[in-house]
């Protein structure tokens, strides 16, 4: 008898299966935020000071 697989079970499964894939993704992911922090603060920054000078 197949032993049932929660969906939970399957993801970590898999995450664990291909590993190399996983890091890249989480890698892909904390670039994207960092990114994204780094543009709104250098936005803000940037409306700031253009404010001030006006």
């Amino acid at each position: 008898m197949a032993s049932q697989l929660s969906f939970t079970g399957f993801a970590r499964k898999n995450l664990w299966r291909r590993r190399l894939r996983t890091l890249l993704t989480l890698g892909g992911i904390a670039m994207a935020i960092g990114a994204f922090v780094g543009l709104v603060g250098f936005s803000r920054s940037f409306e700031h000071e253009w404010l001030r000078h006006d």
